[in-house]
């Protein structure tokens, strides 16, 4: 059984396709092979993450494993925001953001064909380090990727992720052992309005919403800067900066809490997380503006650390030998 190959790699953003589709397809042709993903793929039965519409399993092709994240139509309630996730994800490309291949459809699934994820989430990565947060240079240079990610996401692609939190962060170590992010999960994802009007719809996970979304005064994508101060003093001291025994409590102490920033060791992180963390919109700082903050932070350490080195060369530049004689050690 054969099917269309359909190209995705020129999609008109400001096309309405968001409409109701005759037939049994939800997807509008141009986004998805229509066809039964096994005519492609080899798909094994090993589940690898589960969600309220679907599983994503292993898959092969060409002696080749991919992440397949199988949506059942049945299960989906919002069919335009299946829809978005698509589009959304064929078309951003990006070092630090999981990779969609290519999408299917046949009459029971959806199915999404990405890159395979190495590693785990950075929620384990934060729970299973030895001090049970993240020292600073690490975290630094996770905190770097997030902005590049989000700066690339707001000011290229014009995209607002919407559910930031660090099960949607994984995280793999390069040969280098540096260990790199992976942004996932783009199905609350939306585009940022061209004009100045403001975004309504209450999605996201609770403990990372703005106060502007608990609030219900209207957003945009400064929601995802707060979600990642969210992530970063979780990052720096191992707790979450909000917690509540029941929803409307959380609600609350996200919208009037006071923040134990004194958790956060270092100075200049904890004045970037203050204004990451800043109730005040108007007065939040950018992925661009956190981005150059936090450059400015690492190089100053890399040229203090280079001091350090320096000076304890000279301390150590004479060693005595056997004849008691000071030799100089270049």
């Amino acid at each position: 059984m054969g099917c269309s190959n359909l190209g995705v790699s020129e999609i008109d953003f400001n096309k309405k396709r968001h409409k109701e589709y005759e037939g049994d397809y939800i997807l509008p042709e141009g986004l998805a092979r229509r066809c039964e993903l096994s005519n492609y793929y080899k798909i094994s039965g090993q589940i690898i993450g589960e969600g309220a519409s679907g599983q994503v399993c292993l898959g092969e092709k060409d002696n080749k494993k991919y992440a397949i994240k199988r949506i059942k139509k049945e299960r989906i309630k919002y069919p335009n925001q299946t829809i978005l996730e698509v589009e959304i994800s064929l078309n951003i490309s990006h070092k630090n953001i999981m990779n969609y291949i290519e999408v299917f459809e046949d009459l029971q699934y959806i199915d999404c064909v990405m890159d395979l994820g190495e590693g785990g989430d950075l929620f384990d990565f934060i729970l299973n380090h030895p001090l049970g947060y993240l020292p600073d240079d690490i975290a630094i240079d996770l905190m770097i990727q997030m902005f590049e990610v989000l700066d690339y996401l707001h000011n290229q692609k014009h995209i607002i992720h919407r559910d930031l939190k660090p099960e949607n962060i994984l995280i793999y170590i390069d040969e280098n052992n540096r260990p790199i992010i992976k942004l996932i999960d783009f199905g609350l994802a939306t585009y940022i309005p061209k004009d100045n009007s403001k975004l309504n719809e209450v999605v996201g996970t609770r403990a990372y919403s703005a106060p502007e979304i608990i609030e219900k005064c209207g957003y945009r994508e400064k929601i995802d800067e707060w979600a990642t101060g969210v992530i970063m003093f979780n990052m720096l001291t191992g707790y979450e900066p909000f917690v509540g025994k029941t929803p409307s409590q959380l609600k609350d102490n996200i919208r009037f809490s006071k923040i134990n920033f004194d958790l956060i060791k270092n100075e200049e992180l904890r004045e970037l997380d203050k204004k990451l963390l800043n109730r005040f919109v108007s007065k939040r700082i950018s992925a661009k503006e956190g981005l150059e903050i936090l450059n400015k932070i690492k190089s100053d350490q890399e040229n203090e650390n280079d001091n350090e080195k320096e000076s304890l060369k000279n301390e150590n530049s004479f060693i005595i030998n056997k004849d008691k004689e000071a030799i100089l050690v270049l």
